[in-house]
């Protein structure tokens, strides 16, 4: 029966991602930008980027499915920077706690970045 079916177009949980799931903790004044993940991340040209300007950014670099080189990996941040490499990191409270997210990605033939884009969009 056609209420038997649930169609999921793709594997983003909504309600786990709902604004509402988390209350914002983060106190700082200053804007927070996040960035997650490890799949064809530019993360060199986004802290690049973001180096010397008045907002704070965070880089989860991790990811639990990609085995493709964290490209965060030996560079000293700038100290309005942070980059964690928890595989653990609350990802939903990084969110939550951000007015931004940035999907740095270096220019490839196949999706990335979309379970992170449809995540914060939820």
């Amino acid at each position: 029966p056609a209420e038997q079916i649930v169609t999921m177009h793709f594997m983003v949980d909504s309600r786990f991602f709902s604004p509402t799931a988390v209350q914002r903790r983060r106190t700082s004044s200053r804007p927070q930008l996040c960035a997650v993940g490890i799949e064809a991340r530019d993360y060199p040209t986004l802290i690049k980027a973001v180096e010397g300007l008045e907002l704070d950014l965070v880089i989860a670099a991790s990811s639990p499915w990609s085995h493709q080189a964290d490209s965060s990996s030996g560079i000293t941040p700038p100290p309005n920077v942070c980059i964690n490499r928890d595989p653990k990191l609350d990802v939903r409270q990084l969110y939550a706690d951000s007015d931004l997210v940035v999907m740095p990605l270096f220019n490839v033939d196949r999706a990335a970045g979309s379970t992170a884009i449809l995540e914060a969009m939820s």
